[in-house]
């Protein structure tokens, strides 16, 4: 696999290979409400509204640039920052590595979404890229939803791999900002899906994928 490039959010919530929010259901909020603002500039953000993920690789590698505390909570410092302007780093330029955040609290599904944020990707060999993701509540336990993020690479973290591994937990929706471009092509669809057999790798792509679960 090419290096994964160094991944940046300044604005809302992200994974490099993914970006957050967990839930659908609730009672809708107004229609003028702001659901989250955040910006990921300052050293921390406020507990508990987001979590870090179960990585599907050996840590988590999300991290925010203003700060160099690695064992603070919810979102760790960083110990080594790819570039100089502060916001939520994902990965940095290793291959294999995996970040994601998740923001904890359901999402009214009435009204939709309307969401805004900047990334930046840059730095190493242009692979692999970020995913915007929605996860559906555990309809056993809607008020404790953990997610685990999918294998790393081409999957972005959200689909599933049938032979080795699971995709995002629950998966609702996952948008894909695909610097590489595997994510569209149909060897990472998991098993039992049905793609798009003439999508293959596209670079520079932005391909939607819908829901699953494990593999």
């Amino acid at each position: 696999m090419p290096g994964r490039r160094s991944c940046l959010l300044t604005v809302l919530a992200t994974v490099c290979g993914f970006l957050v929010a967990t839930g659908v259901g609730e009672p809708a909020l107004a229609a003028t409400a702001d659901l989250v603002n955040e910006p990921f500039t300052n050293a921390t953000t406020t507990p508990p509204t987001w979590v870090l993920p179960a990585s599907s690789t050996p840590i988590n590698d999300a991290c925010l640039t203003a700060s160099s505390n690695t064992s603070q909570a919810p979102i760790p410092g960083c110990a080594t920052t790819g570039g100089g302007q502060p916001g939520l780093q994902l990965t940095t330029n290793v291959t294999t590595q995996e970040g994601g955040l998740a923001y904890s609290s359901s999402v009214p599904s009435s009204l939709g979404l309307d969401v805004t944020f900047n990334s930046y990707q840059y730095n190493g060999t242009a692979a692999d890229g970020i995913v915007f993701f929605l996860a559906a509540s555990d309809p056993t336990n809607a008020s404790s939803s953990p997610i685990t993020l999918g294998e790393p690479g081409g999957y972005l973290g959200y689909s599933g791999n049938a032979g080795t591994g699971a995709g995002l937990t629950r998966g609702y929706l996952g948008v894909g900002l695909d610097v590489f471009g595997n994510y569209s092509n149909p060897g990472i669809d998991g098993g039992g899906c049905t793609g798009d057999p003439t999508s293959g790798q596209t670079p520079e792509s932005v391909t939607v994928r819908g829901p699953g679960n494990g593999t």
